[in-house]
């Protein structure tokens, strides 16, 4: 038994659910300090009085570092993926994803390796009954880190909980025969062939989760559980299918999805959370659109004509969550920042609720350019 395997079924362990508080809270934040390591603390007095006067420079000084970031060499983990046994097992490897329990790492076989920080193998997850050509070409880990979703080069997307060997929800792929002949009668999921790029979970939800593919198609996975086990109703969110490309075998690419990014939940509680808020940016535009209570399109934006074409096709979107400010004093709002090529925007995203003309209320987003 290879040393891969060997670590798998010695150890097999599942945190338990972190609290909504506890959210941005890791084992080495929690851990108590040495009371004769402690670092020494500045004045709060003081501290406030120079926040106030706009004087902070004493906080660089060494004794008053707040924070500090190491980084973490996965040399155990580069070893044993890319040791003989493991390559001739599991596969090459292919795409990475990190939690706050996890460092997974997907390989060219369809299995999923989840190792811990102590760079450890703890789970192994295969997607059994697939094609020797078909790859994983996205994965996504619960914000507790107990479900698993991937979505294949076929079109294919498995949930896992990983407490459990066999997926618990799989979302199989349309075909062009049904959307020619069923019309509007067809199962909503990605077509047959365009590969899954981008997948993640909504928020803190273990069964809801949205995914995009190569031709731009979004759809969002509303899953639940029921007395006669787990289902999934999906739709629509973004593009749409292309039957007289699909009939030809052509891609149309012009609305690729080139980044696709779900708000994450901060450290305060904010109404764009209950929101669940997706941003995504394609070769022309860049959209923010709600999934809670109602799917709504709050924000577009054209490409600007200025970016340099001679850099190439390239975007990006990335969000900062809603805050405490430092001390409590203050909160900050989610943010936004997205770029094209060579330019580069940031939004401040403010959610209101707003009562229309029936008297029911809606939430709203108030976006002040920031750059």
């Amino acid at each position: 038994m290879s040393e891969l395997q060997t670590q798998h079924y010695v150890e097999q362990t599942i945190s338990p659910n972190k609290q909504f508080d506890q959210r941005l809270s890791s084992r080495i934040s929690t851990q108590p300090q040495s009371p004769t390591k402690s670092r020494r603390q500045p004045n709060d007095k003081r501290l406030r009085q120079d926040l106030e006067s706009g004087s902070c420079n004493y906080l660089l000084r060494p004794e008053f570092s707040l924070s500090k970031l190491q980084w973490l060499s996965l040399t155990k983990i580069t070893d044993q993926i890319y040791s003989s046994s493991s390559l001739s097992e599991n596969g090459d490897p292919q795409l990475l994803a990190i939690s706050d329990e996890y460092i997974a790492v997907v390989t060219s076989k369809c299995y999923a390796l989840l190792f811990s920080f102590q760079q450890v193998l703890l789970l192994k997850v295969k997607w059994a009954n697939i094609t020797p050509s078909t790859r994983i070409t996205a994965l996504a880990l619960s914000i507790d880190s107990t479900y698993l979703a991937m979505g294949n080069s076929d079109g294919a997307i498995n949930l896992y909980d990983l407490k459990k060997a066999d997926p618990i929800i799989t979302i199989t792929p349309t075909t062009a025969h049904e959307l020619q002949f069923d019309g509007s009668h067809h199962h909503i999921a990605h077509l047959k062939g365009s590969a899954i790029r981008f997948i993640s979970f909504i928020g803190s939800r273990h069964t809801g989760f949205v995914s995009s593919d190569d031709t731009g198609v979004t759809i969002f996975h509303n899953g639940g559980r029921s007395l006669i086990g787990y289902s999934c109703r999906s739709k629509i969110v973004f593009g749409r299918y292309d039957l007289a490309n699909i009939m030809t075998g052509k891609v149309n690419y012009s609305n690729t999805v080139l980044d696709f990014h779900l708000l994450p939940i901060g450290s305060k509680k904010s109404l764009a959370d209950e929101m669940s808020l997706i941003s995504m940016i394609t070769p022309h535009s860049m959209v923010v659109l709600s999934l809670n209570s109602e799917l709504k399109t709050h924000i577009k934006m054209k490409k600007p004509k200025i970016s340099d074409q001679s850099l190439g096709m390239s975007g990006c979107v990335s969000w900062f969550p809603a805050t405490v400010g430092d001390f409590g004093r203050h909160e900050n709002s989610p943010m936004l920042a997205y770029a094209w090529s060579n330019i580069l925007g940031v939004l401040e995203i403010k959610a209101e609720n707003n009562t229309n003309q029936e008297g029911e209320q809606t939430a709203i987003l108030n976006v002040t350019s920031k750059k």
